[in-house]
């Protein structure tokens, strides 16, 4: 083989091999880690922390053989010099040079899709080797092209290449976006691979050799437009006031407008093909805008990787653009800087206000509007709203425009690779048991490595006479007041709040690390800068290049940039100041709870027999205990159906319930098998207990509150409910047993022992707590359903039973049960939000995760988002046919809690409605039922109940009309709403396929 294509394949060997080696091992260990910590089914939970890599590193391979780093280290994309410097055939040298970059990238795909399968059992299959193998392909092609094709041609190629397949498979009908369409069979498989490869192969040969030969084509480049800036004439002109002027001027010029026309580019590219995929004509969903933030991090990092930060290259012709100018490596360094500042700055706030109109829909036009005119949120809460996400872009951009210096390139996979190893270690000698605890020990060990590494490079490049110590109380000024800006984003917690001792150290270094982005890359710049000027042995001759002083007046521009800086320090100044949330006084203002602490207030009530709740929770105890036993002495599933040795039935207390239910009107259709079971159970479980809760229930009205401890929000613990609807159901079987045996006293009283068991749920602030309530409350209609239909009660019983229904609930225009839960949930929602973290209730150690959430969805947002909704629930929420929903999802692009926490509001208040509804009918019933028995006959209509049966007719809330009637020939009746649908379906319920009218049906049979 010859000689030079020996060199040019151990040249690709070396780096390509170093760049899969160096990320598979990490990769590796990484994974392991996951593996002590997470257990062996963490592949199969997906589990966040793991899949990322696996998918990833394969592609990030792909990416740094792309980009194709040099001797020096930079990555400078394109062909490798020794292919078109050295005398080998084009072929031979792209066979060589693609050839071992895509064995590269298959064998590390291999491998990091083989370690889960060994690790854990499972992970991705084979296919997805060849498809990162062929992403690769497909990016280097692209890559190559450049040079021949122009940039912006090859972008208009690539597009219509991937535009075509798509809109025919979108037109095709059922594709599906991950379905790769791969053949089947291993044999095609191979085949394809074959033909990829070798067109592949086809146009990258073609591509290098037009290179090779000078030819260019296509529409010129975006930033080859501007070439009627002449230097030569601006600088006759007297156009530079300095030489440091001049080399900003010459720094912007090198960046060739990357950053504004990539993000741009990448901005539509992306838009149109989420729109293509999508559907036509539909707008960008709220979901799909944070993708918005990816076309400028990409840009940031082409930016970086094309100027290799700063082209400190001695340019003949043109004086005063190389090292002769007089110039020290820190003003260098820091003409980039402001370069850097200049392009980014703007391009931020574009991209950030761009983001604010496509995601932002009901959160712009209602939810901040809200905040302004109500006082739910103050100025500074606001201010972070609309500049947070600003703040998290320039924190994950401005290292990604200094990713072209070799002090970063070299420091930062050995900063990760150290923080691994020290986490490792941690484990070892302090072993934990969750891998969230992992992930922290990590996330510390990068921040204070961080902290470290930023802290070494400015404190060399000071020892070594590199920069100034006026630069460095710059930079360390810089650092401060953005930690103290980040500083801001965590919330203000309560003075008497729980929170770990350990949380405000932790704080300051998540801050301190997170801050130290801005000076690292001056840092690395002025250190990159030194080591290309005068090498990297020695320190520098402190007046070797002395800063050149050029008398210049006081100028306005001057003035102004003083000026703009004061106020940037006054505003960071002021937003890392927390003050008290703004929500505070807003609530008091509306008459609602402000806090945990008045929540509290609000159902406390004095220990032992004065409150219900405890002998509650007490016979709960016992109706569980001896139901578990019921059921374990009968073979029986409490949640499915089975049956016996014979093959008879045996059914679960929920299946006989629901089977009861719908007999109501002739207990001659009950199944025997039901019927005993229901018999056997009242023996066992009811009887001892029913007599208590009768008992209770005839007792005058008393205060109740179960044992919630609401500073634990939406994980407090509730276990009472579940024992309350038990109770609930013992007592309907209370109900069927004795209206069986025609005891219509005992029916009677098990009936109204239920509504107690409701109302000792009326204080619990939480959604779930009136749902049961409600669930009861219908428990009883159902109760009084089947007394009336299989009983005869006494007038007296049938007045005290319309008398207790009617005021089972307060009058709606009193209050509705739901607007408790909601002021309650509200409070709690705030709080929730407000924490660092809520796990298990408990306010857990800050993480250093956290300020990157908290500014990418600022407290303030989620609070105004929180309020906004639910006061918008409780002011829309007045009927059930007037509800109007609101899409919540259209907020979860800047407060995505708020939407989550927000679902089930308004099928919260349809539940209401539907049970006032059922309690309206089931008294109308009760009036019937007396007519009859002092008439003798059934009424003509409901309006001759009143007043003397029934205060007024009810109506019926989802048509706005009076409740309808039905009068049968044999002596029954039934009353019915028209229910949600708004259908008359005549009474049929939802065991009727889609209808959902509520009916209470009464017969003339009794037993």
């Amino acid at each position: 083989m010859n000689t030079k294509i020996k060199a040019l394949a151990w040249e690709e060997l070396r780096v390509a091999g170093a760049i899969s080696a160096w990320c598979v091992l990490l990769s590796a260990l990484y994974i392991a880690l996951c593996r002590v910590q997470l257990g062996p089914r963490a592949w199969a939970m997906q589990d966040s922390f793991l899949v990322p890599i696996v998918y990833s590193i394969p592609v990030l391979i792909a990416l740094l053989l792309v980009l194709n780093p040099n001797q020096s280290g930079h990555l400078i994309g394109g062909f490798a010099r020794r292919v078109l410097w050295l005398p080998v055939p084009t072929s031979i040298a792209v066979a060589v040079t693609l050839g071992a970059r895509t064995l590269f990238v298959f064998t590390s795909s291999l491998l990091l899709l083989a370690i889960p399968h060994a690790i854990f059992g499972s992970g991705p299959s084979l296919l997805h080797a060849f498809l990162f193998a062929g992403l690769y392909l497909i990016a280097q092609l692209i890559d190559w092209m450049r040079e021949p094709i122009s940039g912006l041609t090859s972008a208009l190629i690539v597009i219509a290449i991937v535009s075509i397949p798509l809109l025919l498979l979108r037109l095709g009908g059922d594709w599906k976006i991950g379905d790769p369409r791969l053949p089947d069979s291993m044999t095609g498989l191979l085949f394809g691979a074959a033909a990829v490869m070798a067109i592949i192969y086809a146009l990258s040969t073609a591509a290098v050799h037009a290179a090779r030969v000078g030819l260019r084509v296509g529409v010129p480049e975006i930033w080859e437009l501007p070439r009627r800036f002449d230097l030569g004439s601006t600088k006759e002109r007297g156009a530079f006031s300095s030489p440091m002027a001049a080399q900003i001027w010459y720094a912007f010029r090198q960046s060739k407008l990357i950053l504004p026309a990539g993000t741009v580019l990448l901005s539509l590219l992306l838009f149109g093909t989420a729109l293509l995929i999508l559907s036509y004509g539909e707008r960008i969903p709220p979901a799909l805008a944070p993708i918005i933030f990816v076309p400028l991090l990409l840009a940031a990092a082409a930016h970086g990787i094309h100027t290799r930060v700063v082209g400190f290259r001695s340019v003949r012709g043109k004086a005063g653009y190389s090292f002769r100018q007089p110039l020290t490596s820190a003003q260098y360094a820091w003409a980039q800087i402001v370069v850097n500042a200049v392009t980014l700055v703007p391009m931020v706030i574009a991209v950030v206000a761009l983001h604010f109109v496509l995601g932002g829909g009901k959160f712009l036009s209602e939810v901040v509007p809200f905040a302004f005119t109500s006082g739910a949120a103050n100025l500074r809460e606001l201010t972070w709203i609309f500049i947070s996400r600003g703040i998290l872009l320039v924190l994950l951009a401005w290292p990604l425009m200094a990713i072209g210096t070799r002090t970063i390139s070299l420091l930062i996979p050995l900063l990760f690779t150290t923080a691994i190893l020290i986490t490792i270690a941690i484990h070892a000698m302090f072993p934990v048991r969750s891998g969230e605890a992992v992930v922290s020990i990590l996330f510390w060990a990068i921040a204070s490595l961080g902290i470290f590494v930023c802290a070494g490079c400015l404190a060399q490049a000071w020892r070594k006479h590199i920069i100034a110590s006026r630069d460095v109380s710059v930079w360390i000024a810089v650092w401060a007041l953005a930690a103290w800006l980040l500083h801001g984003v965590f919330p203000a917690q309560p003075k008497d709040a729980a929170i770990p001792a350990l949380n405000l150290p932790l704080e300051v270094v998540s801050c301190v690390a997170y801050a130290s982005l801005l000076p690292l890359p001056f840092a690395a710049l002025a250190l990159d800068v030194a080591r290309r000027r005068h090498g990297v042995a020695g320190t520098q001759d402190p007046t070797q290049h002395q800063r050149t002083r050029v008398a210049v007046r006081r100028s306005g521009k001057a003035r102004f940039i003083r000026a703009s800086t004061a106020v940037t320090a006054l505003l960071a100044l002021w937003l890392g100041w927390r003050g008290s949330p703004g929500y505070v006084e807003y609530l008091r203002g509306i008459g609602w709870p402000a806090s945990i602490e008045v929540l509290e207030t609000i159902s406390s009530v004095p220990p032992g027999r004065a409150n219900v709740a405890t002998r509650y929770l007490a016979i709960g105890d016992e109706v569980v205990t001896r139901g578990q036993k019921f059921f374990a002495e009968n073979g029986i599933s409490q949640s499915s159906r089975r049956t016996d040795e014979f093959g008879a039935p045996i059914w679960p207390l929920d299946l006989i319930i629901g089977e009861i239910k719908g007999m109501a009107p002739s207990a001659a259709l009950i199944d025997p098998t039901v019927r005993d079971m229901a018999e056997r159970y009242w023996e066992a479980v009811v009887q001892p207990v029913a007599p208590t809760l009768k008992d209770i229930a005839a007792a005058d009205a008393q205060a109740s509150s179960y044992p919630i401890d609401l500073t634990h929000g939406y994980t407090a613990d509730l276990s009472h409910l579940n024992k309350l609807l038990t109770l609930g159901r013992a007592l309907y079987v209370d109900t069927v047993h004795w209206s069986l045996l025609g005891d219509s006293r005992s029916a009677h009283d098990a009936t109204l022992a239920i509504l107690p068991l409701q109302q000792s749920l009326a204080n619990e602030p939480f959604i779930i707590s009136q749902l049961r309530r409600i669930a009861l409350l219908s428990m009883s209609v159902d109760s009084l359903e089947f007394l009336l239909n299989h009983t005869t009660p006494t007038d007296e019983e049938l007045v005290r039973l319309q008398e207790r229904f009617a005021h089972a609930l307060p009058p709606v225009s009193e209050t509705r049960i739901m607007d408790t839960a909601i002021r309650g949930e509200c409070i709690m929602g705030l709080t929730a939000v407000n924490e660092i973290s809520m796990v298990d209730g408990q306010r857990q150690q800050v993480e250093s995760s956290d300020l990157l959430e908290r500014l990418l969805f600022p407290v303030a947002a989620e609070q105004v988002t929180l309020l906004h909704n639910y006061k918008h629930a409780i002011d829309h929420a007045n009927w059930p046919w007037t509800t109007t929903p609101i899409n919540f999802g259209d907020t979860d692009a800047f407060a995505p809690i708020s939407s989550m926490l927000m679902g089930s509001i308004y099928r919260s208040y349809e539940a209401e409605w539907r049970i006032r509804m059922n309690l309206d009918i089931a008294q109308a019933a009760i009036a019937v039922e007396r007519f009859r028995r002092a008439e003798g006959r059934l009424p003509d209509r409901l309006s001759e109940l009143v007043p003397k049966y029934l205060a007024a007719t009810p109506t019926d809330y989802y048509s706005s009309a009076l409740v309808r009637s039905v009068r049968r020939d044999d002596g029954s009746f039934m009353i019915y709403s028209i229910g949600r649908n708004q259908v008359d379906e005549h009474g049929l319920d939802s065991k009727h396929g889609r209808a959902d009218d509520f009916a209470f049906n009464v017969s003339v049979a009794r037993q």
